[in-house]
């Protein structure tokens, strides 16, 4: 069973279930004792399986809120009608719907008749972590070296190199021997090597990535991201590079993609040692810089967004000055998979009356509901 738990220490009690019908609900409460910023951590075994999870915050409540919470109800068919409350306590009370839904979250939650619903779908592409090596100034080499990822066998590591040589060769290994695998890379002012990794069976573990050039090079810098969910052979597109020299650099359009669920990755290499954001709907920008000034640093920047359309993406980022440079583009196929979607309704009542939570989805599915209400004198 999954275990909750707080940065600030409060105590969670454990609602009706945990219920299973292909997917499992699990679900807590707790009064706030010791308040601030806080991060919950819901902990499951290890494993590959689909999760997701919501939360939402009352303020309000009595210091004993809680009055309803009927055993869960299962379904397979939308609309999703969670158990009734009974009559409550109160008649003020806060009602939230508890679901727990599987199946592909291509589709959406329609409607509601609740006051609000919050919803989350997991995901089986994550991004996992990032390294970066660099070097500039007076300290020419011919040679640059990431930090170490930890690395598991079939894991997508994609790479990103800048420098200022432009000419003769840069190569990219990984220090446990695995294949490396050329994407498209370009020169303007700025050079850029891309390429790709699919972490192979007794390859995998503490790995580091080189990027050797056959000259010396002051200003270089090499960036790895590490991503996880892709398909063995996860290369699907990867258009020809762009060259860019603006403030808000754009990547070539992806064109349409093979299937829904993809990775999408920007791919950027920029003269000038100043820091960039992600301008477009990226959910994760990695960047490292070489040191420098804004005439002779470079910069290696990597845009993630995890989708789920075929429709052609592009990606842009956005920095305060003006650089040439290069971008590129590439998608990778995410493993097919069941994928789950957490949600939460919520309904402030003025009566006592039964109160059943429901949600519509565009598609049927397996799933589970729950109501639980909780007594405030004026909830929130």
């Amino acid at each position: 069973m999954p275990t909750i738990a707080d940065t600030k220490g409060n105590s969670w009690k454990l609602l009706a279930g945990p219920t299973t019908n292909a997917v499992r609900k699990t679900e807590w409460y707790s009064v706030i004792t010791r308040g601030g910023l806080l991060t919950i951590r819901i902990m499951f075994d290890k494993n590959t399986n689909s999760r997701a999870a919501v939360v939402a915050v009352f303020t309000g409540t009595s210091s004993s809120p809680l009055d309803a919470n009927p055993a869960d109800r299962t379904g397979s068919t939308s609309p999703f009608d969670a158990t009734s409350s009974g009559t409550l306590a109160e008649a003020n009370e806060v009602v939230t719907g508890g679901f727990a839904l599987e199946g592909s979250t291509d589709d959406t939650i329609a409607t509601s008749t609740e006051n609000g619903v919050v919803l989350a779908a997991s995901n089986s592409i994550v991004r996992v972590s990032s390294a970066s090596g660099s070097g500039g100034g007076d300290s020419a080499a011919t040679m640059v070296v990431t930090g170490a990822l930890t690395t598991e066998v079939g894991d997508l590591i994609v790479l990103v190199g800048a420098d200022q040589i432009g000419t003769g060769s840069f190569t990219i290994t990984d220090s446990l021997g695995n294949t490396v695998n050329p994407l498209n890379g370009a020169t303007n002012a700025v050079r850029m090597t891309a390429a790709y990794i699919v972490v192979a069976p007794g390859k995998s573990g503490s790995t580091t990535y080189t990027g050797t050039f056959s000259s010396s090079s002051k200003y270089r810098a090499l960036l790895a991201v590490q991503y996880r969910g892709l398909t063995i052979t996860p290369l699907d597109v990867n258009p020809a590079i762009s060259n860019t020299s603006g403030s808000t650099p754009v990547s070539p359009s992806s064109g349409t993609l093979a299937q829904q669920k993809e990775l999408v990755v920007g791919l950027f290499a920029e003269k000038g040692n100043d820091s960039w954001n992600a301008k477009s709907n990226m959910q994760k920008l990695d960047q490292v810089l070489s040191g420098g000034d804004m005439t002779t640093g470079v910069g290696a920047v990597i845009g993630t967004q995890m989708v789920r359309s075929t429709t052609a993406f592009t990606e842009s980022i956005a920095c305060g000055t003006p650089f040439l440079g290069v971008s590129g583009i590439a998608s990778f196929k995410g493993v097919p998979s069941v994928e789950s979607i957490a949600a939460m309704t919520y309904r402030i009542v003025n009566s006592t009356a039964a109160v059943a939570p429901q949600i519509t989805d565009t598609a049927n599915r397996a799933g589970v509901m729950g109501t639980s209400t909780f007594k405030s004198a004026s909830a929130q």
